[in-house]
């Protein structure tokens, strides 16, 4: 395999590993391989060795890989953890749980002796071997222009474009922000610098078991200072999880063809769910939106961005100016907005002031040539709607709210995901699907009513999860309507606090909301006494009960802060 030149000693390959996959790098010719497939003459090639039981064993094995002259030495990170700790101003707990994730790459950066580092994590590697010289255009590009700082292999094995996350095209290169420490080829004066103690919020969508991790703290640093990083149009590198234990093998696909149809026995065998790292990575390429409507519910808001912020990139919060029922409304956000400075780089706020009065209005606004296409979408899905009973403006004003949340997403890309909810349904960040799938997913949702740990036995699904791209010439109402789309149901979905705040709260919620039936002085007058037995106040048989064991982690921990929403 012809190898592209060289021009100056420049680019050291570097991967490390771990007790649980040293076996797999140290044995067999993956090691080689993931070198041999770069296509590259590097100046030196080292693995970093970390967190092992048998250090002799593995350093035997080591020695053999140099030996045979597939690397020229391996360094143990114990050996220099204090030293790199000292140099980067850093100590052991400032990581925060992410330690053994970060600090093997530190010390390959900081014991790199040539201008370059290409470096991949010990379980990936380039799909095939490159078609391209892509490390020294990388390098050459990196030395013409200080803002690029790290270049990588596109990480899937399909073509990318744009909507992956980037944000211009040069030659082979996409242009983008974003880091991730499975494979990245940098600058090491850049990187042995002081760049690993700066905080930015996008940041925030890396893996939290990780604590702070390395690859956290280089992207904070690079959007903070508006560095950028090159992405390979056509090499393509794969990121697989070494087998584990009770791990389902890999079965090879057994095709066979009769009249034109392909059965592939594989498909009868379980299907083995993407891993953690897979999903991460991916999540880096898209930007998820939690879209809500709001009413007056200041609590219940500043739980919800407490919760999920560190999982979104944005919270859209759409208020209107008119409550369903037709009354003047305060803009309750707008006018207590310092309470959320903490969040205020990642809250887009959206204001409806145009509830309509009629059906009628809105035939009348049709009218109107200067109308926006997305206007005059969102009139006619109102006028033709089955949704909506005619003559009932409530629901038209409810309908034509939720229509309306699409107005402040219309820059999203088709892969960005939104959870569409309202502000009492907070979604699980946690619940188990895979975001990279098409579709709509309904969460099922733990129902709680009048306190945040007085459990219902009302079933509920409430928040909808799914792309853009569903969402852009659909109808958010008819996404939420079970007979009009089809869903795929997510068990612990999340929490829907119905009904908090007490006797008046519940009143005003009545006098406002969508459902005028119940706004009758027979059930409003019944309020008090249902609460006082926790029974339901409109009259259906839930069972109410004390529940807190499936509570969000952090009203455990602010249990004191929102004591008068707790059932004593």
């Amino acid at each position: 395999m012809k190898e592209f030149v060289r021009k100056l000693s420049m680019v050291t390959f570097e991967t490390k590993y771990y007790e649980n996959d040293y076996q797999h790098i140290l044995q067999g010719d993956r090691l080689k391989k993931m070198i041999d497939y770069c296509r590259y003459d590097f100046a030196k090639k080292v693995v970093i060795i970390n967190n092992v039981a048998d250090r002799n064993k593995v350093e035997a094995l080591a020695k053999n890989c140099q030996s045979q002259g597939t690397i020229d030495t391996y360094y143990f990170v114990d050996d220099y953890a204090d030293e790199v700790l000292k140099h980067f101003h850093l100590t052991k707990e400032s990581f925060h749980g992410g330690y053994y994730y970060s600090i093997a790459e530190l010390v390959g950066l900081y014991l790199c002796q040539t201008p370059y580092l290409l470096h991949f994590s010990s379980d990936s590697r380039l799909v095939r071997p490159a078609s391209s010289d892509w490390i020294n255009q990388a390098v050459e590009m990196m030395d013409q222009d200080h803002r690029y700082v790290c270049a990588n292999p596109f990480w899937a094995d399909r073509a990318p474009n744009l909507n992956d996350g980037f944000f211009s095209e040069i030659g082979d290169w996409f242009v983008g922000d974003g880091f991730s420490d499975q494979c990245y080829l940098v600058p090491t004066k850049v990187f042995k610098g002081q760049v690993y103690g700066e905080r930015h919020s996008a940041a925030d969508r890396y893996p939290r078991y990780g604590g702070e991790l390395f690859e956290k703290r280089v992207d904070s640093y690079m959007r903070n200072h508006g560095l950028w990083r090159l992405t390979h149009k056509e090499v393509r590198y794969t990121h697989q999880n070494f087998p584990q234990k009770g791990w389902r093998p890999k079965v090879k696909k057994v095709v066979s063809t009769v009249g034109g149809w392909k059965y592939r026995l594989a498909k009868l065998l379980p299907k083995v769910p993407p891993s953690a790292q897979a999903l991460a990575e991916y999540r880096k390429t898209i930007k998820v939106y939690d879209v809500f409507i709001f009413f007056n519910e200041l609590d219940l808001l500043e739980i919800r961005l407490n919760i999920l912020d560190p999982y979104i990139d944005y919270f859209v919060i759409v208020e209107a100016t008119q409550t369903f029922s037709g009354r003047p409304k305060k803009l309750f956000f707008q006018e207590q907005q310092e309470q959320w400075a903490q969040f205020k780089d990642k809250i887009i706020h959206y204001v409806v002031d145009d509830l309509p009065d009629s059906h009628d209005e809105l035939r009348q606004r049709l009218n109107n040539p200067e109308l926006s296409s997305l206007d005059r979408e969102i009139i006619n899905t109102c006028l033709t709607s089955d949704n909506v009973p005619a003559g009932q403006t409530h629901w038209l004003r409810e309908f034509y709210q939720k229509e309306s949340m699409k107005k402040p997403l219309t820059e999203l890309r088709d892969r960005d995901i939104c959870f569409i909810s309202d502000v009492d349904e907070i979604w699980n960040p946690f619940a188990h699907f895979d975001f990279r799938a098409d579709g709509v997913f309904k969460l099922r949702q733990d129902m709680y009513a009048y306190y945040l740990n007085n459990r219902s036995s009302e079933s509920w699904a409430g928040t909808y999860v799914t792309k853009y791209k569903n969402i852009r010439n659909n109808s958010l109402n008819h996404l939420d309507t079970p007979s009009k789309t089809k869903y795929r149901y997510i068990k612990n979905g999340g929490w829907h606090f119905t009904n908090l705040g007490g006797v008046d709260r519940i009143k005003t919620k009545l006098e406002s909301y969508g459902h005028q039936e119940y706004n009758v002085e027979s059930i409003k007058s019944q309020i008090s006494s249902k609460l006082a037995k926790n029974e339901d106040f409109i009259g259906r048989q839930f069972n109410f009960w004390v529940d807190e064991s499936n509570l969000p982690p952090y009203l455990i921990d602010h249990k004191d802060q929102y004591r008068s929403l707790f059932k004593r």
